[in-house]
C-alpha cells in the first residue's frame, strides 16, 4: 500500500475543486451562501444550528453510543463495496433504522463520491449530514452549507494550526459543526488548543489504511469530558460497540460494516443493541428481547399552569396544538411563550391541520418535531422535511386497513395513528394493528383502562394522551388534571418497567470469547 495514500486523496480533492470552481465560481457560491443565511434568519432560528453536536449528546445512552452511519460507494483499500449505489435511499434506510447522524463521502478518486451525493442525502433526510471530504478550501465548507450539510469533516494532518482555525472559524459563522479529525496525541492538542468541540480519532491509518480499533480508545482519556469524542472506522459488530460503550466514547462512525450489509436497517438495530446480532441468535432464540423504550407524549397544553405540572411529571414529549380549530388551541405566539417556561429535556411537538408551509416554519423557532394532520398538497411533507431540518409526523385518523397501508407509504419520519375524529377521546379498531410492521405513535382514547394494551404493540414508538388527563370545569372549560397526569404517568411507568424487567437485554448475553478484561487505567478492552 502506497504510504502517501493520505496526500494523494487531499490533493486530488483539491483538484477536484478546482474543477467545480469552473461551474459555479467563488463569488457566485458566496451568493448562495449569503441567499441561505437570509433564509435562516427569517425561517429557523438561530440556535437550531449545530445540530450534528446536538445528535450526538441526544444519541448517546447507557446502552450505546450515537451512530453516525455513512454513506460510501468504496474505498481505496476494498474498492467499490456497493454497485448499486444511492445515496438518499441509503440515508432513508438510516434514519429510519435511528441513526443519529449521517455521514458522506464526498471524495471521488479514491471514494468514488460526490458533492451531488451529499445534496441527495440532504433532500432525503432530516437527521443531521456531515460532508467527509478532504477538506482544504473555504469553498469546501461553504459547498457543504449550501448543499444542506450540518457539519464537516476537518482532518488536522493536511492542515496547518492557522488554516484549521480558519475553518472552526468559518463554521462557526455558518452554524456548521466541525468532527476535527486526529490520530495520535499531537494531532489531539493542536485540536484542542484551536477550539475543536468535537474530536474524532480514526483507528484506520489515513497514510496507509491500516485499522487498529484500540487506537482510539487508548487516546480516549487525552480529550477533556467537554469535548464530545468520536471513535472512527473498523466497528462490526455490537461487540465493538460495547467495548467504545465502556471506554466512555460519545458516538461511533461506522462505514464499511453497513455499506456491505444486506439489511442495513437490521444491522443498526444490532449495532445498538435493539435485536441480537448473529453471535448471539443461537443463544436468544426464542427468548423475549428488549427494544426501544416508548415515550409518552401530553398533548393540547394551553397555559403556565399547564406547563408547570408537565415539569413536575416530566413526560418525554409535549404537544402544543396550532390548529384554530380545536378546543385545545394556542397561537404559535403562544407557544413559543410557554416554550420558555418548560424543562428544556422535553421535547415539543407542534401539531397542524391543513398548515400552511410559514406556519411550520415558524414553529421551528420552538419545536423539535412538527406533526401535521391532513396536509395541503400530497408534497408538502417532503418539503418541509428539506426545508426545517427537523423530524416531521404525519398523522393518520384510522378507519380501516387501508388507512393503515396509505401511512405506510408516508416520507414523514414518524406516523401517528389515531381514530377517525381527533381531540374526541375515542380510539379506532387496535386490532387492525396486530401485524402492522412500520413504527407507530398511538394516540386516541388511551385511558387507564387500555394504556397496557396501547403499549403491547410490537411496533410502538409512543403514546399521545390528551383526554385522559383533562376535566371539565363548571363553566365547561377543559383543563389539564393533576390528578390524571399523575395516574397516568404513574401507569406508564410501571407498565414500561414490567416491560424491561421481562425482556432481555441482548448486550447483558457475551459470548465467552467476547469477555472483557480491565487495563491499568481503568478502561475495558477485550
Amino acid at each position: 500500500m502506497n504510504n502517501n495514500i493520505l496526500e494523494n486523496l487531499a490533493r486530488a480533492s483539491f483538484e477536484q475543486t478546482q474543477e467545480r470552481k469552473l461551474l459555479l465560481s467563488e463569488q457566485e457560491l458566496d451568493q448562495e451562501v449569503l441567499k441561505k443565511i437570509n433564509q435562516f434568519e427569517s425561517e429557523i432560528c438561530p440556535s437550531k444550528g449545530f445540530r450534528f453536536f446536538q445528535a450526538i449528546i441526544q444519541g448517546k445512552n447507557d446502552n450505546s453510543p450515537a451512530l453516525i452511519c455513512e454513506c460510501k460507494k468504496a474505498s481505496p483499500s476494498k474498492g467499490v463495496i456497493c454497485d448499486n449505489y444511492d445515496p438518499g435511499f441509503i440515508a432513508r434506510a438510516y434514519q429510519e433504522a435511528k441513526a443519529d447522524a449521517i455521514s458522506v463521502l464526498c471524495e471521488n478518486s479514491g471514494f468514488q463520491g460526490s458533492v451531488l451525493d451529499l445534496k441527495a442525502v440532504c433532500q432525503n433526510v432530516s437527521i443531521p449530514v456531515l460532508r467527509k471530504d478532504f477538506i482544504t478550501d473555504p469553498y469546501q465548507v461553504k459547498e457543504a452549507f449550501v448543499y444542506g450539510a450540518d457539519a464537516v469533516l476537518l482532518i488536522v494532518s493536511i492542515l496547518d494550526d492557522q488554516q484549521l482555525k480558519v475553518f472552526l472559524d468559518l463554521c462557526l459563522k455558518l452554524h456548521l459543526d466541525a468532527l476535527v479529525e486526529c490520530h495520535d496525541l499531537s494531532e489531539i492538542r493542536k485540536a484542542i488548543q484551536t477550539g475543536a468541540r468535537i474530536i474524532g480519532v480514526n483507528n484506520r491509518n489515513l497514510k496507509d489504511f491500516s485499522v487498529d480499533c484500540s487506537n482510539s480508545l487508548n487516546l480516549r482519556n487525552q480529550v477533556p469530558d467537554s469535548i464530545l469524542f468520536v471513535s472512527e472506522s473498523g466497528f462490526t459488530s455490537r461487540t465493538d460497540i460495547e467495548i467504545a460503550l465502556a471506554n466512555q466514547v460519545d458516538a461511533v462512525l461506522i462505514g464499511e460494516a453497513l455499506m456491505k450489509s444486506d439489511d442495513k436497517i437490521q444491522k443498526i438495530r444490532e449495532l445498538k443493541g435493539l435485536v441480537p446480532s448473529s453471535l448471539y441468535e443461537k443463544k436468544l432464540n426464542g427468548l423475549n428481547l428488549k427494544k426501544a423504550t416508548p415515550f409518552i407524549k401530553l398533548c393540547g397544553i394551553q397555559t403556565k399552569e399547564d406547563v408547570d405540572l408537565i415539569n413536575q411529571y416530566h413526560p418525554d414529549r409535549i404537544g402544543f396544538i396550532l390548529a384554530p380549530r380545536s378546543r385545545r388551541s394556542v397561537s404559535i405566539k403562544q407557544a413559543q411563550e410557554l416554550s420558555n417556561f418548560l424543562d428544556p429535556t422535553i421535547e415539543i411537538t407542534a401539531v397542524f391541520l391543513k398548515p400552511d408551509d410559514e406556519d411550520c416554519l415558524q414553529a421551528v423557532s420552538f419545536a423539535n418535531r412538527i406533526q401535521i394532520h391532513q396536509p395541503k398538497d400530497p408534497e408538502q411533507i417532503c418539503r418541509l422535511k428539506q426545508k426545517i431540518k427537523i423530524p416531521v409526523i404525519e398523522a393518520f385518523g384510522i378507519r380501516s386497513s387501508q388507512d393503515l397501508e396509505a401511512a405506510s407509504r408516508s416520507v414523514a419520519d414518524e406516523i401517528l395513528l389515531d381514530a377517525s375524529c381527533p381531540g374526541s377521546g375515542k380510539s379506532f379498531n387496535w386490532n387492525l394493528l396486530k401485524d402492522y410492521d412500520r413504527p407507530f405513535i398511538l394516540a386516541g382514547g388511551i385511558d387507564s383502562s387500555n394504556i397496557q394494551q396501547a403499549l403491547s404493540f410490537n411496533q410502538i414508538q409512543g403514546i399521545d394522551l390528551a383526554s385522559s388527563i383533562e376535566s371539565m370545569s363548571p363553566e365547561g372549560n377543559i383543563f389539564k388534571d393533576q390528578d390524571k397526569i399523575e395516574t397516568m404517568m404513574k401507569l406508564f411507568k410501571k407498565e414500561i418497567q414490567r416491560i424491561q424487567d421481562q425482556a432481555i437485554n441482548p448486550q447483558t448475553i457475551k459470548l465467552q470469547t467476547n469477555k472483557y478484561h480491565r487495563t491499568n487505567n481503568g478502561k475495558y478492552v477485550s
